[in-house]
């Protein structure tokens, strides 16, 4: 395309009669439009490849964030389950002991066993938080949908709030433990 210009101008030139200055300057002013017109369609076109190759990126970063924090709650709802269990199993110990605490007759040995375990059984809940570290440093806007950003921070916001409740709970259950133990003969 420049050749083609190039051409024109020199065959202006060429063919430039005494007077004509001003058709020439009119042909040039013409041939400057054209090549800067070409210019700027030039940078239009790299500017476009560009963001292309940026949104490109940027969608492979994201999908591979999401299957690594598909990954983590995988592990973390594992680890939610055995901790529900374990719940579940200490309800079952705690309902022994009040039947004995009402009065039903209940195998010392057994309820000593029972009393024990219901409060030994907890364990801190850590939730695998790697991917989400490393998104909160790199940025939240690596995830284009803005709903699913606010979905995923309130997930572990709400881990925050669970993590602070098994402590307390643990905490309360080491105090019963310590009172109970004192107060009743066996235990």
């Amino acid at each position: 395309m420049l050749k083609f210009f190039r051409k024109i101008r020199l065959k202006l030139l060429e063919d430039l009669p005494a007077g004509k200055a001003g058709k020439m300057i009119g042909n040039y002013l013409k041939y400057a439009i054209g090549e800067i017109f070409l210019v700027v369609i030039g940078i239009l076109i790299a500017l476009s490849i560009n963001n292309w190759n940026e949104a490109n990126k940027n969608a492979k970063r994201e999908q591979a964030f999401f299957n690594n924090l598909q990954q983590d709650l995988i592990s973390d709802s594992l680890r939610l389950k055995e901790i529900k269990e374990k719940l579940i199993i200490a309800v079952s110990y705690k309902r022994v002991f009040e039947n004995y605490m009402k009065g039903n007759v209940t195998d010392l040995d057994s309820l000593n066993a029972h009393f024990s375990r219901q409060y030994n059984l907890l364990n801190d809940f850590v939730p695998n938080s790697t991917t989400v570290d490393e998104l909160s440093n790199n940025g939240l806007n690596l995830i284009s949908n803005p709903t699913l950003r606010r979905q995923i921070v309130s997930l572990y916001n709400t881990y925050d709030d669970l993590i602070l409740k098994l402590k307390i709970g643990q905490g309360k259950s080491q105090s019963v433990l310590n009172y109970v133990s004192q107060k009743v003969e066996n235990i």
